[in-house]
Parts: structure tokens; sequence; C-alpha cells
């Protein structure tokens, strides 16, 4: 199921991710990665960049190879395709998960090629300041959320605040919103423009959020990008 929904000014696309691909991408944190000793020796087909915008979370890119092989590049790719299919400037293109350059020093490995897409790790106190994507659009699936958090108190705060992901589109006025907070489910699939301001509160559980980013672009520029 995927839904085009205008909760302020851009048009959003909203699905759920397919079970078995949502399985994988927790496997890969709670299974995959520990037995590769984390943070030490862990598979090249994932990349540890730890200060991902100054923010000091753990943020895990994945190799295209295994976003192909559980299926998620062809998902996410079908989901772009909704998305532009009646925009005007996007007639007879093609929108493909983003790649980082070869040159870039974290993911200098002739072998290997990442794709823009990285699951982040929220733990106590970590918190995304407001920013934007490069690419054309930009998504998120919300992989967990901190268990027990209702069992948490701080005075003159609201805990239903923690850890939310907030857009942030046009100015105060009366009778429109300029904020959209999305419901926090389990596999939910948001994508939106990559220059829509977003945000990530602050995780004030003890327990870990945990969420998959990704950048989606234009063929032509997937395959310059290939070159690099």
């Amino acid at each position: 199921m995927k839904e085009i929904i205008y909760p302020f000014g851009p048009k959003i696309l909203t699905s759920y991710c397919p079970q078995t691909i949502l399985e994988k991408l927790n496997d890969i944190i709670d299974k995959d990665l520990n037995i590769h000793e984390f943070k030490k020796n862990f598979s090249s087909s994932y990349k540890l960049i730890p200060n991902l915008l100054n923010r000091d979370l753990e943020n895990v890119f994945l190799s295209e190879k295994i976003c192909v092989e559980i299926g998620l590049k062809n998902f996410l790719e079908e989901l772009a395709d909704f998305y532009i299919e009646d925009e005007m400037n996007f007639q007879n293109k093609k929108l493909k998960l983003s790649i980082i350059e070869k040159s870039n020093n974290n993911f200098k490995n002739k072998n290997i090629t990442y794709s823009d897409c990285w699951i982040n790790r929220y733990f106590f106190g970590d918190y995304t300041q407001i920013h934007t994507h490069g690419g054309v659009l930009s998504g998120v699936i919300f992989l967990k959320f901190p268990q027990g958090e209702k069992n948490n108190f701080y005075s003159n705060e609201n805990i239903s605040d923690h850890g939310k992901l907030t857009f942030f589109y046009g100015s105060e006025q009366n009778f429109c919103s300029d904020i959209w907070i999305p419901d926090k489910k389990v596999g939910k699939v948001i994508i939106f423009p990559s220059w829509l301001k977003h945000t990530v509160y602050s995780n004030k559980s003890k327990y870990e959020r945990r969420s998959l980013s990704f950048n989606l672009i234009t063929d032509e520029n997937y395959y310059i990008k290939k070159k690099l």
C-alpha cells in the first residue's frame, strides 16, 4: 500500500516496508554486525560512519549489493516511480537509489559501491539537528522504537515528543500548519523532496531508536556517480 498525502506544502509518499526487508535491516544490526565485532572487524558490506552531520551517532551505510540482495533497492525505486509518475519535470525519467562516490575519503574501496542509504542508531540523548538532503527525493524507514518509554518521566517535557521525526515547511500562519510530525510506526516509509527541512528530537529513553535514511537521484546522475 502506498499513498500520496499533503500534510502541508509538498507532497509526501507514505507506505510500509515489506516484513522480509524490515527483518533483514534489523538483522544487520542485531546479528550480522555483532558477529563481526561491531566497530572493529565488521563485514565490508557495511560501513560505519560515526560522525555523520557531526552527530556522533552510529550510522551504518549499506553496500549497493546488499540493498539489491534484500530487495530494498527495487522497493524504494518502485516507490519513487509512483511519486513522480504525474510530474511533468520527470516525464520519461527514472529515479535510482543514490550511491556514494568512491572518491569520498570515507568510502574509498575499489571493490565496493555503497548506496547513499544508512541505518541511524539513536541512544540516550542522541538527536539530529534541522537539515536537508542532497538528491531529488529522500526518505526514512522506521525500524525500531524505544520500548517502555511511557515509564520514563521528565518534568516539563512531553514524552511523546522524544525521538520524533518532524518536518518544517513555510512559516507559521493562522489556519495553516508549518510542521508535520508523522505517526511513529515500525515499518512505515516516508518519501519527501530532498530540500524539505526536518529534524529528529532527542531520544530520552535508555532504549535504542533505529531508522534507515536514503536518497534518490535521477538515473543520469546515478551513472555519473558510478564513473567517479
